[in-house]
């Protein structure tokens, strides 16, 4: 007689579930700076790094009516030798936010809810072509998103942006046609708006020459931001693990070690997925984010999907694990939710180490 053996799954996060877009807060406090900014992330229930060699000093907050960014920006102004973008490259990651040793620059910036959107640098860049030199203007600009909504794809979050207008100081129309986006055929090599860790989106407008010195009278458009609330769910790492969701069922075929080198170990963990009902959803890349918790290595989410062009097959590989895993979590993704950000920057130069 054979018995098949199926494990019951329970959803059993690891890290406490920060409330979608918590309310603003009102902060005036003084203190040390690294207590000052744990109890922010105490506040809005979103986990903050912190790099190696920031100067202990206190510093004075007093805000009122914050979302999350406006709030951090504060102690870090206040601070004047800590920021989380830039600063020590060996803590620059995609997520979670960092804070980290650096000059903290004051960018021109918007704030929309929990988002912040900051005009980085403009750079002239001359372009040799066969009808003599081109010169353009590139100007940089980033989105940080809220440590609670990813903004990377592995999450499944798409960032589109649209540029409404650009003028100079003259009021000259300067943005070239189709420079709203973030690549485009001749492009140098070179991009203002440079990813430096975070959670951020990066994005380059592409204008029409212009004299740098007396900067842009206007910058406007908008942000679109489209995301989805995820829950972590855990598999104990056994095969024939299920784990049932809304859109069907969740079965893990197989655990397998691929490679035995102790320095170099690699697992991968092969999924089937079941949809409740004829034509329900089955786009893989749709119900589950691009990344797993593994027993074994902390915190941080990664591993490599295998999501296939079509069918209800995929894989996860992972390496370094210390040991046999117990458990594997994934972010189960549900509804989308839209942001939508517009900005205006207006009469902005920056000075010569800005560009």
């Amino acid at each position: 007689m054979t018995f098949l053996l199926l494990w019951a799954v329970i959803l059993t996060p690891q890290e406490p579930q920060a409330p979608k877009d918590p309310p603003k807060v009102t902060y005036e406090d003084k203190g040390d700076f690294r207590l000052l900014v744990l109890d922010l992330e105490r506040r809005f229930q979103s986990r903050v790094r912190f790099g190696k060699g920031i100067p202990s000093k206190d510093v004075t907050i007093s805000v009122r009516d914050a979302g999350y960014f406006e709030a951090l920006d504060a102690l870090c102004r206040a601070h004047k030798e800590a920021t989380y973008y830039g600063g020590d490259p060996e803590f620059n990651r995609k997520e979670p936010l960092t804070v980290c040793r650096g000059e903290w620059v004051e960018y021109p910036s918007v704030y929309s809810g929990h988002f912040k959107l900051a005009f980085v640098s403009m750079m002239r860049t001359a372009v040799t072509k066969s009808e003599g030199e081109v010169n353009r203007v590139d100007a940089g600009l980033v989105l940080f998103g809220p440590p609670w909504l990813s903004l990377h794809w592995v999450a499944g979050t798409a960032v589109d942006w649209s540029i409404k207008d650009a003028r100079d100081s003259a009021g000259r129309a300067i943005l070239e046609v189709g420079g709203d986006r973030h690549w485009y055929e001749d492009h140098a090599g070179t991009d203002p708006a440079v990813d430096l860790g975070g959670n951020s989106a990066a994005y380059t407008v592409r204008l029409k020459n212009f004299d740098l010195d007396k900067g842009l009278k206007t910058l406007s458009g908008t942000v679109k931001v489209r995301a989805a609330d995820a829950r972590i769910e855990r598999l104990p790492a056994q095969a024939g693990a299920v784990l049932e969701i809304a859109q069907g069922k969740l079965v893990l075929d197989s655990v397998k070690k691929t490679s035995n080198d102790p320095k170099w170990t690699q697992w991968k963990f092969s999924f089937t997925f079941t949809p409740n009902a004829p034509g329900a959803p089955t786009d893989l890349g749709t119900l589950f984010e691009h990344r797993a918790r593994f027993d074994g290595l902390g915190a941080d989410w990664g591993g490599t999907f295998r999501f296939p062009a079509s069918g209800l097959k995929f894989e996860v590989e992972e390496t370094g694990l210390p040991r046999d895993p117990a458990w594997i979590e994934l972010r189960v993704r549900a509804s989308d939710r839209t942001y939508e950000i517009p900005f205006q920057f207006q009469d902005t130069v920056f000075g010569k180490g800005q560009r």
